[in-house]
């Protein structure tokens, strides 16, 4: 069995995982680029995580396939965790 038919049959998958804050300047390319590589067989899931960006990131990221996670706004402090 060649390896792209291995991939298609377990059913590979990607999941990249982007933070952010004030990254609408490079967004657009690095999402560009993980399209470009996503093979036909491999199944690519993008998560955008933001921090509180005060320029376009959020409108960039909801605008297209990546899920956007927003956090806490800058200099606020962070959510309680369970230990």
């Amino acid at each position: 069995m060649e390896r792209s038919d291995q991939r298609a049959a377990a059913g590979a998958a990607l999941s990249v995982v982007i933070p952010t804050l004030n990254a609408a300047a490079g967004l657009p390319t690095t999402l560009a680029c993980l399209n470009q590589r996503a093979a036909g067989d491999l199944a690519l899931e993008v998560i955008v995580s933001d921090g509180g960006s005060r320029d376009d990131t959020r409108a960039l990221a909801a605008g297209g396939p990546p899920r956007l996670r927003r956090g806490a706004a800058p200099g606020a402090p962070a959510p309680a965790r369970r230990p």
